[in-house]
Protein backbone atom coordinates (compact mmCIF):
# COMPACT_ATOMS: atom_id res chain seq x y z
CA UNK A 1 0.00 0.00 0.00
CA UNK A 2 2.84 2.15 0.38
CA UNK A 3 4.65 1.47 -2.50
CA UNK A 4 1.08 3.02 -4.18
CA UNK A 5 1.14 5.76 -2.67
CA UNK A 6 4.50 6.65 -3.31
CA UNK A 7 4.07 5.96 -7.00
CA UNK A 8 0.93 7.74 -7.09
CA UNK A 9 2.66 10.87 -5.75
CA UNK A 10 5.40 10.48 -7.62
CA UNK A 11 3.31 10.39 -10.47
CA UNK A 12 1.52 14.04 -9.88
CA UNK A 13 4.94 15.59 -8.83
CA UNK A 14 6.32 14.74 -12.33
CA UNK A 15 3.36 15.97 -13.85
CA UNK A 16 3.35 18.87 -11.60
CA UNK A 17 7.02 19.42 -12.60
CA UNK A 18 6.13 18.82 -16.34
CA UNK A 19 3.18 21.43 -16.38
CA UNK A 20 5.44 23.97 -14.92
CA UNK A 21 8.41 23.49 -17.13
CA UNK A 22 5.84 24.06 -19.62
CA UNK A 23 4.14 26.85 -18.35
CA UNK A 24 7.40 28.26 -18.20
CA UNK A 25 8.37 27.51 -21.85
CA UNK A 26 5.17 29.61 -22.85
CA UNK A 27 5.91 32.22 -20.34
CA UNK A 28 9.42 32.49 -22.31
CA UNK A 29 8.20 31.93 -25.57
CA UNK A 30 5.74 35.16 -25.06
CA UNK A 31 8.49 37.81 -23.13
CA UNK A 32 10.46 37.07 -26.32
CA UNK A 33 8.39 38.03 -28.67
CA UNK A 34 6.95 41.25 -26.60
CA UNK A 35 9.24 44.51 -26.04
CA UNK A 36 9.08 46.18 -22.64
CA UNK A 37 6.85 48.76 -21.79
CA UNK A 38 9.37 51.26 -20.33
CA UNK A 39 9.93 52.93 -23.52
CA UNK A 40 13.87 50.64 -23.35
CA UNK A 41 14.71 49.40 -26.43
CA UNK A 42 14.71 45.56 -25.20
CA UNK A 43 12.86 42.74 -25.70
CA UNK A 44 11.11 41.37 -21.93
CA UNK A 45 13.21 38.54 -21.14
CA UNK A 46 16.46 40.66 -21.84
CA UNK A 47 15.40 43.83 -19.95
CA UNK A 48 17.01 44.28 -16.44
CA UNK A 49 16.07 44.53 -13.37
CA UNK A 50 16.99 47.88 -13.20
CA UNK A 51 13.98 48.40 -15.44
CA UNK A 52 11.44 47.43 -12.90
CA UNK A 53 8.94 47.06 -15.55
CA UNK A 54 9.78 44.07 -16.57
CA UNK A 55 9.60 41.65 -14.04
CA UNK A 56 5.68 42.74 -13.51
CA UNK A 57 5.27 41.76 -17.37
CA UNK A 58 6.76 38.64 -16.62
CA UNK A 59 4.56 38.43 -13.44
CA UNK A 60 1.63 39.42 -15.18
CA UNK A 61 1.86 37.38 -18.08
CA UNK A 62 2.89 34.54 -16.27
CA UNK A 63 -0.65 35.10 -14.33
CA UNK A 64 -2.36 35.01 -17.89
CA UNK A 65 -0.49 31.91 -18.83
CA UNK A 66 -1.88 30.16 -15.30
CA UNK A 67 -5.20 31.21 -16.01
CA UNK A 68 -5.45 29.44 -19.16
CA UNK A 69 -4.40 32.21 -21.94
CA UNK A 70 -2.35 30.81 -24.67
CA UNK A 71 0.50 33.20 -26.45
CA UNK A 72 -1.88 34.53 -29.20
CA UNK A 73 -4.49 35.73 -26.55
CA UNK A 74 -1.46 37.40 -24.32
CA UNK A 75 -0.27 38.82 -27.49
CA UNK A 76 -3.90 40.50 -28.08
CA UNK A 77 -4.56 41.77 -24.95
CA UNK A 78 -0.97 43.40 -24.79
CA UNK A 79 -1.57 44.91 -28.12
CA UNK A 80 -5.08 46.20 -27.58
CA UNK A 81 -3.60 47.88 -24.35
CA UNK A 82 -0.11 48.99 -25.28
CA UNK A 83 -0.75 49.45 -29.42
CA UNK A 84 1.18 47.56 -32.24
CA UNK A 85 4.83 48.93 -30.58
CA UNK A 86 4.83 46.38 -28.23
CA UNK A 87 5.68 43.60 -30.69
CA UNK A 88 9.15 42.70 -31.20
CA UNK A 89 8.58 41.64 -34.86
CA UNK A 90 6.30 43.26 -37.39
CA UNK A 91 3.23 40.98 -38.14
CA UNK A 92 3.50 39.50 -41.70
CA UNK A 93 0.30 40.53 -42.77
CA UNK A 94 -1.24 43.13 -44.12
CA UNK A 95 0.48 46.43 -43.96
CA UNK A 96 2.82 45.69 -41.17
CA UNK A 97 4.61 43.43 -44.69
CA UNK A 98 6.35 46.01 -45.83
CA UNK A 99 7.83 46.37 -43.03
CA UNK A 100 9.74 43.01 -44.32
CA UNK A 101 10.08 43.84 -47.54
CA UNK A 102 11.31 47.35 -47.71
CA UNK A 103 15.08 46.70 -45.86
CA UNK A 104 15.71 43.83 -49.20
CA UNK A 105 14.04 46.54 -51.69
CA UNK A 106 16.23 48.95 -50.79
CA UNK A 107 19.27 46.92 -50.98
CA UNK A 108 18.38 46.10 -54.21
CA UNK A 109 17.97 49.87 -55.43
CA UNK A 110 21.43 50.39 -53.67
CA UNK A 111 23.01 47.27 -55.91
CA UNK A 112 22.11 48.57 -58.88
CA UNK A 113 23.10 52.04 -58.14
CA UNK A 114 26.63 51.51 -57.19
CA UNK A 115 26.86 48.38 -60.20
CA UNK A 116 25.81 51.17 -62.67
CA UNK A 117 28.39 53.95 -60.97
CA UNK A 118 31.14 51.89 -61.05
CA UNK A 119 30.38 50.35 -64.62
CA UNK A 120 30.21 54.41 -65.44
CA UNK A 121 33.35 55.41 -64.16
CA UNK A 122 34.95 52.35 -65.64
CA UNK A 123 34.19 52.58 -69.21
CA UNK A 124 35.15 56.66 -68.64
CA UNK A 125 38.65 55.84 -67.67
CA UNK A 126 38.79 52.56 -70.47
CA UNK A 127 38.01 55.69 -73.50
CA UNK A 128 40.35 58.48 -71.71
CA UNK A 129 43.22 55.67 -71.76
CA UNK A 130 42.45 54.76 -75.15
CA UNK A 131 42.26 58.43 -76.70
CA UNK A 132 46.21 59.03 -74.60
CA UNK A 133 48.84 58.51 -77.04
CA UNK A 134 52.10 57.58 -76.12
CA UNK A 135 55.09 60.07 -76.35
CA UNK A 136 57.44 59.62 -79.72
CA UNK A 137 60.40 58.34 -78.96
CA UNK A 138 63.50 60.28 -80.12
CA UNK A 139 65.81 59.23 -83.02
CA UNK A 140 68.86 58.34 -80.86
CA UNK A 141 66.64 55.63 -78.47
CA UNK A 142 65.16 54.43 -81.57
CA UNK A 143 68.05 52.98 -83.07
CA UNK A 144 68.89 52.09 -79.48
CA UNK A 145 65.85 50.05 -78.81
CA UNK A 146 66.47 48.62 -82.29
CA UNK A 147 69.92 47.40 -82.01
CA UNK A 148 68.98 45.58 -79.24
CA UNK A 149 66.78 44.03 -80.32
CA UNK A 150 68.15 42.52 -83.07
Amino acid sequence: MKLRSALVILLFGTLALAQDIAHKDVVNEITGNLMCTCSCPHIIDQCGEECGMAPQLVHRISELVKSGEGPEDVYALFEEEYGLVVHAAPDTEGFSLLAWIFPFIGLLVGAIVVFTFARGLKSKTVEQDLNVSAPPIEDKYRRLLEKELK
